[in-house]
């Protein structure tokens, strides 16, 4: 059932536009800051006694609710599992935008190139290499976080885990952006999401490693290492970037060019080419899922 639960909820985020307005996390932020006025900062609520209180009661009620529709009748708790992931995947759908960056360029609408550019993390004002290597890494970091890291909590424990995974993120998000000054709460957010991050990350990763070049992404995600041990949450971030742009084998492709020749043709393949890493290892992921449910190990 988890198998079908995932394919029927990556069918209706793909079909359906209308699931934008679900997947928007504007309560969540109103809501910590309804509790962040009611404590205060430096007691013993900034830390992380606070975020699992900001936390735990929005993972309970799903939970809570699964398991009573499941009990009443199966099929009730399977369609509430499926609304909960279509809930938690995205907010954006990153393959859309690069898709939509990349037709762009085919029609060669410089607007909607550099509207979707900046969607996808390249800053206008930086150089053609500078921006578009903002946009590979957005790609290899977003497909994990929008989509394969829910689904890896969503196989671990149900809509539980999707719902976590998502509060996780977006709690982190919210911290680093406006909770600086709660310096226990900011980093017990970013505790949390590490944790729930480690494993998936890796799993991703190696999925990069797998449906692209093998041997140069473990190569450089070895490489790449040390820079990361001091920060091992940070480390997250950055072994998907080292394991993907490997796998593509982005530094031969360039080592391979002259400066004159890294172009926008020779980014907007490499565009292409990680759209196309991405594609596969959530493929990937799938076969993996399918598996592991034929020979009983996921629901």
């Amino acid at each position: 059932m988890t198998l079908l639960a995932i394919l029927i909820s990556l069918a209706i985020s793909r079909l359906a536009e209308s699931v934008k307005g679900l997947r928007r996390m504007d309560w969540f932020e109103t809501y910590v800051d309804w509790v962040r006025t009611r404590i205060s900062s430096g007691s013993i609520w900034d830390g992380p006694l606070g975020v699992f209180v900001v936390v735990a009661p929005i993972v309970f009620i799903p939970g809570w609710a699964y398991i009573a529709l499941s009990g009443l009748f199966g099929l009730f708790g399977f369609a509430f599992a499926i609304v909960v992931l279509v809930a938690c995947i995205g907010p954006r759908d990153i393959d859309k935008l690069v898709q939509k960056y990349v037709d762009a360029w085919d029609y060669d609408d410089t607007d909607a190139v550099k509207r979707y550019a900046a969607e996808l993390g390249g800053d206008p004002g930086a150089s053609e290499s500078e921006k578009n290597m903002s946009i590979l890494e957005t790609v290899l970091v977003g497909t994990h976080e929008q989509l394969l890291g829910v689904l890896f909590w969503f196989v671990v424990l149900g809509p539980v885990g999707a719902v976590l995974y998502r509060l996780s993120a977006t709690l982190e998000i919210i911290a680093s952006k406006e909770l600086r000054e709660w310096r226990g709460f900011y980093e017990a957010a970013q505790v949390l999401h590490g944790v729930l991050d480690w494993v998936p990350t890796r799993l991703t990763t190696l999925g990069y490693a797998i449906t692209g070049s093998f041997v140069d992404a473990l190569h450089k995600w070895r490489d790449k290492s040390p820079e990361w041990r001091e920060d091992w949450i940070e480390g997250n971030r950055s072994v998907l970037i080292a394991g993907g742009t490997g796998a593509l084998q982005l530094d031969s492709a360039l080592d391979a060019l002259q400066e004159d020749e890294k172009d926008s043709a020779f980014w907007l393949d490499q565009v292409k080419a990680v759209q196309a890493l991405a594609r596969r290892t959530v493929v990937l992921w799938l076969t993996v899922i399918a598996i592991m449910t034929l020979a009983g190990w996921a629901g």
